[in-house]
């Protein structure tokens, strides 16, 4: 989730990061295959995960349950 965020804010785009995470099937998607792709749901929840514990959203995960 940090890599996936630390490379959001660095500019790189949702298809990047799923390349860069691994995701090799990002690279070879046409851009209508991509926009419907796990690959790329899965980076947009890293990223909006990332950002959401970055506002302060951790604390969750400190709470005794």
């Amino acid at each position: 989730m940090l890599c996936a965020l630390d490379l959001r804010d660095s500019g790189a785009t949702y298809r990047e990061i799923a390349a860069e995470l691994g995701r090799d099937d990002a690279i070879r998607l046409s851009a209508s295959d991509w926009k419907m792709s796990a690959s790329r749901s899965f980076v947009v929840r890293l990223v909006r995960d990332g950002i959401a514990m970055m506002n302060g959203d951790y604390r969750k995960l400190l709470r005794i349950r």
